[in-house]
């Protein structure tokens, strides 16, 4: 039997090697460390039951047991030479990708995963019930949380960061943190919801509507020719504004009127129409988010400080039909790489592109 199943091994690899197939044998991820975070007085031993936690080499970080985990602060690491969390795992808190609490765990600690830059997939048990404050501060690359019914309590500023987008907060309907998420202006969509609870819609007036989808993190601007212009602060879906990630002005559309956009921090991309014509002045001032722009052959004209202070902003493409920058348009776009003008252009206004550390190349016509 054993001489059979080697004889199918060896005729397994020839196969493989004949078609060209890749095959590899996977590694199975080692422990990097391990320790206690947690405890719970047990009665019938009359000792403690400890929470455990172990991370592995593909950066998952697993908490077991029973109880409460332990709450944290934020230390400086004399060693390392920077702030980090002083929950036991802190040391590697750049490294881990994923977060699993298995069935059992009662708490999530404060600051117990501040400033996991890395982390992009996190578990919670429904025998959790409190989310201490700052447990997830700073944790960047987390772009959605489911969050049980069973959670009771959640700390502030348990979710929020300083330089990216909220999280979306997956969460059933009455519950706990869909009350919470809604009392705090945080962004979520409800699980069990339908597509009313989940669409906020507005009629602006004959010419302008807006939709926004929480669960895509997506408004759409419905709009005949120009869009009225806004303050600071009045356009009609700013107190949505926490939602948008994506913004797509429909078909019909001709400019993006002043300060359509402004201070939109969490919208990180922009689809424009081919009816597009202008861009006025400030409609995307400090989109801190916004990774990149399009600007369709069509528009004329992109207005003074249309772009200022978007610090993310890597590659801007402005169309052929486009003649005149106004003045600061992309001041300050400090992250900008790479921007390619169109051919008619014929205007550039002062500080155009002034503090624009990262621009690499810059392309004006032919």
């Amino acid at each position: 039997m054993k001489t059979t199943n080697r004889l199918l091994a060896v005729l397994l690899s020839l196969v493989l090697l004949c078609t060209g197939l890749p095959f590899a044998f996977a590694e199975d991820a080692t422990i990097v460390d391990s320790g206690t975070c947690g405890e719970k007085w047990n009665s019938q031993t009359e000792s403690y039951d400890y929470l455990t936690w172990t991370l592995d080499s593909a950066g998952t970080l697993t908490i077991s047991g029973n109880g409460q985990m332990y709450n944290n602060s934020y230390i400086w690491d004399s060693d390392a030479q920077f702030y980090r969390t002083s929950a036991p795992w802190g040391k590697y808190y750049q490294t881990i990708q994923a977060a699993v609490l298995e069935d059992g765990v009662t708490s999530i600690g404060s600051y117990a995963f501040r400033d996991c830059i890395a982390l992009t997939s996190l578990t919670i048990p429904d025998s959790v019930t409190s989310i201490g404050y700052y447990a997830f501060y700073g944790c960047t690359s987390l772009t959605s949380v489911t969050i049980p019914d069973s959670v009771t309590s959640i700390g502030d500023y348990a979710f929020e960061s300083s330089d990216a987008p909220q999280p979306l907060l997956l969460c059933n309907k009455d519950s706990y943190p869909a009350s919470w998420a809604e009392s705090n202006s945080y962004p979520y969509a409800l699980l069990d919801g339908t597509d009313e609870d989940n669409i906020i819609s507005e009629t602006v007036n004959a010419k302008l509507s807006y939709s926004i989808d929480k669960r895509t993190r997506t408004l759409t601007v419905y709009n005949q020719g120009k869009l009225i212009s806004f303050s600071s602060y009045n356009a009609p879906w700013r107190q949505y504004q926490q939602y948008v990630e994506t913004a797509i002005l429909s078909d019909g559309c001709t400019s993006v009127s002043e300060k359509a956009f402004y201070e939109c921090y969490n919208l990180k991309r922009v689809v424009l129409p081919e009816t597009m014509e202008t861009i006025d002045a400030s409609a995307f001032y400090c989109c801190v988010s916004l990774q990149e722009i399009t600007i369709p052959d069509a528009v004329t004209s992109i207005g003074d400080s249309a772009f200022s202070s978007c610090f993310s902003l890597q590659t801007a493409t402005i169309g052929d039909g486009v003649t005149s920058i106004g003045y600061s348009a992309f001041l300050n776009c400090s992250s900008l790489q790479t921007a390619t003008i169109g051919d008619s252009v014929t205007s550039i206004g002062d500080s155009a592109f002034s503090n624009c550390f990262s621009l690499q190349t810059a392309t004006i016509g032919n």
